[in-house]
């Protein structure tokens, strides 16, 4: 979920278009979600999501401002 909300996607759209899928309606949300939406992004957001973490840890430790 964490990849694929900043693409716009609102839970709201997620679910409605899980309803009104009849091939996937009753698959589980995550197979859903893999199934549904391109994950080719996921990898760069989270490192990025990871890197973000690290240089704000840094700052915090080493009190870089």
């Amino acid at each position: 979920m964490e990849t694929i909300l900043p693409l716009g996607v609102s839970l709201l759209d997620i679910l409605q278009a899980r309803a009104a899928d009849p091939e996937r309606r009753n698959i589980g949300l995550k197979n859903f979600l893999i199934a549904r939406y391109p994950r080719e992004s996921a990898n760069e957001l989270l490192r990025r999501e990871y890197q973000a973490i690290g240089e704000h840890a840094k700052r915090l430790f080493f009190c870089d401002a």
